[in-house]
């Protein structure tokens, strides 16, 4: 009775294994579904939500993605669901932002389905995760073909955009806004994605400085279906534009405007700040500042107050110049928060003046004493150039140091250059920098600030240092070494770079070699008599005159090893005018390796700055700072 039965059995074994994988796929593509569902649910309410993903559309993408390589992994002959599989599995990758493992499964779909149903979009999302992945190199060449083959005008709309964006990323904003407003003259698109390309438009000719185009495409009627917070932006960019324009009245009223719109209610403080800044321009000062001490009471320990107590020190002491005053304002801005862009900038003001009032006092310790007559005059103007952005001042410094009759060999050269290296990098002004440039070739000739300011000048070059002397004669010493000469005639060779120019760093070099020569004389030399004596002594030398240098540690190290005590207190390093470097008024550093040329440089060698020594100036009047 059984029998009939066993047909009917084995028809169901294939009907079964069929409904499995396709509830397998099914669980996968509902998952996907869901997490799609929220995300769109979230946006609706947040447009301006920018989170890829939450943790509940990740699971729900998660589970996606291990259903779907269920069916990849059980069932790989079937010809239905497994590219339907890969194809949500890359779906899902893009979804949540991991864009090298969507390419990698949609490049798996186009190698082992290329007759999949999905393919031509799958190779679209290929295009578009090597361009969010910022594989333009690779996303060029693709979203190119997407746009040529496809007949879907949203995809190639899309597909325009990307390539649009990747001609900004490579400096072509023309180009970029070219294709923005073909894309807008096609026609076709909806209110929402005209908005979109208006003001990514709007951005790009902003950014080219064309003006009157950037407000044509932020006032487009069709902004008014940007979100919120992206329409306000666009008015904004269009009070911008009249201020660079020089309407700044016109500007005005668009502020009041935009002042008077509920819908930017939560914006009020930045208007504000805005409107000050052009009742600034206009010379409405008492009214830019009123406006100014009522934001941080209507948005307290926020970035709007932070920048209006900014704004307000920065008043107080460029106007006013009342530093006192301005400092309170200063320490306001970093009380509303340092982890604002003007409560940093507040906090650095602050210390600078502090930094300040402590160099201007007079000097009454021994240490003070003791110290570079010009040191806190030279500070004086670093502070005003680099933290103070205060150009004048810094140059007013530097012309006192150098007028000062009180000269010192720290200072007073490199006060001399660095003005004349402020005044054309920074005043731009380079008449009066190659004046002064001559200043240092005539003043000081044979120094390493001459040879820079004979580059900086674009002359042949001419000036010969000290270093530069001590080099050739070093360089004739290892002449005489590498022919084979006897130890006896090398020795005097190197001996003469010491005698005729201590303080060098050749002269360093050139200790150190005779040091070794003592030593060990190398191959097909003979040792000195008493060679190891006048080694010890040749380390001595080093050790008690070239401290800072690289040869001062080889030296102290092998001294130490032999007994040899140090001797009373180090001497100060070999230091020389280094190479041009990144501060324009410390134009040399401590002791760097003799081995290390000079650079040809346009900007200003650069100098340890970390020592806090004050100088011998009594205070003086705040007025003449500025």
């Amino acid at each position: 009775m059984s029998r009939p039965l066993l047909p009917a059995l084995l028809t169901a074994v294939p009907l079964l294994s069929g409904c499995v994988y396709f509830n397998t796929f099914y669980n996968a593509q509902k998952a996907y579904d869901q997490a799609e569902r929220l995300h769109d649910r979230r946006l609706e309410k947040n447009p301006e939500d920018s989170a890829l993903v939450t943790t509940e559309e990740k699971d729900k993408l998660d589970r996606a993605i291990t259903k779907a390589s269920k069916v990849l992994e059980l069932y790989p002959a079937n010809k239905k669901y497994p590219p339907k599989s890969l194809f949500l599995i890359g779906e899902s990758y893009l979804m949540m932002g991991e864009y090298a493992k969507a390419v990698e499964k949609y490049e798996e779909l186009q190698r082992f389905y290329p007759n999949a149903p999905d393919l031509r979009m799958a190779q679209f999302h290929r295009a578009k995760a090597l361009f969010l992945s910022g594989q333009y190199t690779f996303a060029r060449p693709a979203l190119e073909q997407v746009a040529a083959s496809t007949g879907d005008l949203k995809i190639r709309r899309e597909v325009m955009t990307y390539l649009a964006q990747m001609q900004v990323k490579n400096d072509s904003a023309l180009l970029a806004l070219d294709m923005y407003e073909r894309l807008l003259a096609e026609g076709g698109h909806s209110k929402e994605e005209r908005a979109g390309l208006h003001w990514e438009a709007a951005k790009l000719a902003f950014s080219m400085k064309q003006w009157e185009k950037a407000m044509q495409h932020a006032r487009a009627r069709e902004t008014s279906k940007l979100p919120i917070r992206v329409r306000y932006r666009c008015d904004m960019l269009v009070v911008d534009c009249l201020f660079q324009l020089g309407r700044v009245p016109d500007g005005l009223v668009e502020l009041r405007r935009l002042r008077k719109d509920n819908l930017y209610l939560a914006f009020v403080p930045e208007i504000d700040l805005k409107q000050a800044e052009g009742l600034m321009i206009l010379g409405k000062t008492d009214k830019a500042l009123a406006l100014l001490r009522q934001i941080p009471r209507m948005a307290p320990h926020t970035a709007y107050s932070a920048e209006a107590f900014y704004r307000l020190g920065e008043y107080q002491l460029r106007a006013l110049l009342d530093e006192k005053q301005a400092k309170v304002f200063f320490d306001s801005a970093a009380a509303s928060g340092t982890q604002f862009e003007f409560g940093l900038k507040g906090s650095e003001r602050s210390q600078a003046l502090t930094k300040l009032a402590e160099l201007r006092r007079p000097d009454t310790s021994k240490a003070d004493k003791d110290l570079p007559t010009q040191y806190k005059n030279f500070m004086i103007a670093e502070l005003f150039l680099f933290r103070l952005e205060s150009v004048d001042s810094s140059l007013k410094r530097l012309d006192r140091i150098v007028a000062d009759p009180r000269q010192d060999s720290a200072y007073t050269m490199r006060a001399a250059y660095a003005r004349a290296f402020i005044t054309d990098e920074f005043k731009h002004d380079s008449a009066s920098a190659d004046s002064l440039y001559r200043y240092v070739l005539a003043k000081y000739p044979n120094t390493e600030y001459a040879k820079q300011a004979e580059r900086n000048l674009g002359l042949r070059a001419g000036v010969k240092t000290d270093e530069d002397r001590a080099h050739q004669l070093f360089l004739a010493a290892e002449a005489l070494r590498f022919d084979g000469e006897p130890v006896r005639v090398v020795i005097p060779a190197y001996k003469k770079v010491v005698e005729d120019y201590e303080n060098t760093r050749e002269a360093a070099k050139a200790q150190f070699v005779i040091a070794m020569l003592y030593e060990k004389p190398g191959y097909g030399l003979e040792r000195e008599p008493n060679g190891l004596d006048s080694a010890k002594s040749a380390y001595l030398a080093i050790r008690e005159h070239y401290f800072g240098t690289p040869y001062y540690a080889i030296a102290d190290a092998k001294l130490t090893a032999a007994g040899v005590k140090q001797r009373g207190s180090k001497k100060a390093s070999v230091t020389a005018p280094a190479k041009a470097g990144a501060s324009a008024v410390t134009p040399e550093k401590p002791a760097v390796s003799p081995e290390t040329p000079p650079e040809s440089s346009n900007t200003v060698p650069a100098v340890d700055s970390t020592a806090s020594q004050p100088d011998e100036n009594p205070v003086e009047k705040l007025e003449n700072d500025y």
